[in-house]
């Protein structure tokens, strides 16, 4: 098993990147976590910027035409060690591909992530057995395995599993522009003079 693939040939991240693992061009390493029904994984990061949540994207396949996975965003555990805490977010449940690549899962209604402040994004509850493969960039970060209710952090951090989460686009400062003068002008009436 080797990895996980968008519908589209060419996959692009439409959004502003908010963290990423992935390489130039979205590549990702060959090898990966397995992981089967009843468990889960997840990887800790730390956002760099207050921004509300319009996607994820993970380097993931499956060995079965039809899994599909659920994908969260959780808090940090009050108590050193643990692994992820409460639902901060949840995404869109996608159906993985059999190949190797990246999947982008849409977020299921807005929510934010504060600036320097540590979450987990936590992959759980397939249908089948799912590869997350590993970044190629040699970046290490915690990860964590469910295994039924319970989280285990792994207690050397590995190479960082293959993940983007991106922002919900800004407005263009163009259309904002424009937005502001036409309410101007709408404000600004033209005056009658009375008769004297």
């Amino acid at each position: 098993m080797a990895g996980f693939v968008v519908v589209t040939a060419t996959p692009t991240l439409s959004q502003g990147t908010i963290y990423t693992t992935f390489g130039p061009d979205l590549t990702f390493g060959t090898d990966s976590l397995q992981f089967v029904t009843g468990t889960g994984r997840a990887e800790l990061f730390t956002s760099p910027v207050t921004a509300t949540v319009g996607s994820a994207s993970l380097a993931l396949q499956a060995a079965d035409p039809g899994t599909t996975l659920t994908l969260t965003i959780r808090a940090t555990s009050f108590i050193p060690g643990n692994g992820p805490g409460t639902i901060v977010g949840r995404f869109n449940s996608t159906t993985l591909p059999t190949a190797p690549g990246l999947v982008t899962f849409p977020a299921s209604s807005a929510f934010q992530l504060d600036a320097g402040t540590m979450y987990w994004l936590a992959a759980t509850a397939p249908t089948g057995q799912v590869s997350w493969f590993h970044s190629d960039q040699g970046i290490d970060r915690p990860t964590a395995l469910l295994i039924g209710a319970t989280w285990t952090v792994d207690q050397v951090s590995s190479g960082a599993l293959a993940l983007s989460v991106a922002a919900v686009p800004e407005p263009a400062p163009l259309a904002l522009a424009a937005l502001g003068l036409l309410a101007c002008l709408l404000v600004q009436r033209p005056r009658v003079r009375a008769a004297a």
